[in-house]
């Protein structure tokens, strides 16, 4: 296993400053760090494939994107962005979708509530509340929204 580090540049004491300066007090721990949150986002997508039948998958997440991410996430079948409608609007038919959106706290800068949230378009109720309940990755994270309308209004919150 390869393990990559990366730290701010510090060139002297004021950097140290500045640094903590910025870094943020939110009360909300920090759960992951940067590479178990790609792992958790690319086990959260395999489990997802395996429960949907081409599913299309648009994640939105934050970078910083410090470290390479896993190959799962880079397939032609996910799409990774901040803006879900215009991706949408490009898309004729895009079959089941599902959505996921978070906001894990990765170091103190972020100002991340550690929530994840998945959402489904053209997915069965039963299924999608079935599969997100069941899958490892969210047993103990997450809301659940379901459904074509619910998909519409997360995607007029994210434009």
């Amino acid at each position: 296993m390869e393990v990559e580090m990366r730290s701010p540049a510090l060139g002297d004491t004021s950097d140290y400053g500045a640094l903590e300066e910025i870094a943020n007090t939110s009360s909300t721990p920090v759960l992951l760090n940067y590479s178990q949150h790609y792992t958790l986002l690319a086990d959260l997508v395999s489990e997802a494939r395996d429960a949907f039948n081409g599913v299309t998958i648009f994640a939105r997440f934050s970078g910083p994107y410090m470290l390479s991410l896993p190959k799962s996430l880079l397939a032609p079948d996910v799409f990774l962005g901040h803006d879900p409608h215009t991706w949408l609007a490009g898309v004729p038919d895009p079959g089941p979708v599902l959505l996921i959106s978070d906001h894990f706290r990765r170091d103190t800068i972020e100002r991340g509530d550690n929530s994840l949230t998945c959402q489904a378009w053209g997915i069965e109720n039963d299924t999608f509340t079935s599969w997100f309940s069941r899958a490892q990755v969210t047993a103990s994270l997450g809301s659940i929204t379901y459904g074509h309308d619910a998909a519409e209004e997360w995607l007029d919150h994210a434009a």
